[in-house]
């Protein structure tokens, strides 16, 4: 089972890599456990007021979860400030392991999201 998570891993390493290079206003968000895989692609729509994402959760004992969002986003105070809010709605789907349970839900949530400004290529969110 840990050889099948090790290779899902790479090939959405992999295949992130390839469909964010070259591009701007997109991530890709890997995180990977000793019995978990989660992934995470989240691409900006009309720059910078829509944000989009999808995202996977695997756990090997629980089972997995499937996200896709929408957020509306703004500078949280003046424009070109470092410190980024959203509001929107994710759509969730949850399965159990083993499969006896499943379900889905809309949630509405935000988000607040700090890029420093020395190094723009890391944030806190």
């Amino acid at each position: 089972m840990r050889a099948i998570q090790a290779l899902l891993a790479l090939v959405l390493i992999l295949s992130a890599g390839l469909a964010s290079a070259q591009t701007t206003g997109r991530a890709v968000d890997i995180n990977l456990n000793g019995d978990a895989v989660r992934a995470k692609f989240a691409w900006n729509i009309s720059d910078p007021t829509y944000l989009a994402d999808v995202g996977w959760l695997y756990n090997q004992d629980s089972g997995s979860v499937v996200h896709g969002g929408f957020h509306l986003v703004d500078a949280a105070a003046n424009a070109g400030t470092p410190i980024k809010a959203g509001l929107g709605v994710r759509l969730v789907y949850t399965t159990t392991d083993p499969s006896s349970y499943s379900g889905s839900s809309l949630a509405l949530g935000g988000f607040v999201k700090y890029t420093f400004p020395q190094a723009n290529r890391f944030s806190i969110g």
